[in-house]
């Protein structure tokens, strides 16, 4: 289920507890918040809901980690070339100070709004996937031995929540 807000997803997590265990003997359910700016607060599971919360502002900053910008055949050196090109073109366009500010960050807007700008950073790169298809697909690559690396990606989603939940299946598959 989707919430529309912190306190609607509060109140299905509630909800979901107790359905949960009316139906299942072990269940287990996942909840996965947005950061949104929230740094170094862990959120606390309520079984049967394992809740986790992302490592960046929104489930959109994840398509500027490596992973993502690599299955758009670029790079964040390629990606800052194109986007100060892009807004050198576009002087008028109303984000174009919001695709200045990303090129130039240090860290992407990790902890940033960039729901605006989300698929015009695909229309820069000239990727004709929507950026919800070029963030599955990276997830979906991840391999376990990632969690052992560096991985800008399951560094913005949660090493916990990226074990838990996207690699739960692989051991089902395994079984």
């Amino acid at each position: 289920m989707l919430a529309g807000s912190v306190n609607q997803q509060g109140e299905l997590e509630n909800f979901c507890v107790e359905l949960l265990k009316t139906l299942y003997d072990n269940p287990v359910a996942f909840s996965l918040r947005d950061g949104d700016g929230v740094v170094d607060q862990p959120i606390e599971h309520r079984p049967p809901i394992k809740r986790y919360r992302l490592q960046c502002y929104a489930i959109e900053n994840a398509l500027l980690t490596d992973p993502c910008l690599v299955s758009m055949g670029t790079t964040w050196d390629e990606f800052q070339f194109a986007a100060a090109q892009w807004a050198g073109e576009h002087q008028e366009h109303p984000d174009r100070a919001s695709i200045e500010q990303l090129a130039r960050s240090g860290d992407r807007l990790r902890h940033t709004k960039i729901k605006k700008i989300r698929q015009l950073i695909c229309a820069i790169l000239e990727c004709k996937k929507p950026w919800e298809v070029v963030v599955g697909q990276a997830i979906g690559a991840l391999k376990s031995e990632d969690l052992a690396n560096s991985n800008m990606l399951i560094e913005f989603l949660g090493a916990e929540m990226v074990s838990d939940v996207v690699f739960r299946n692989e051991a089902y598959k395994a079984a």
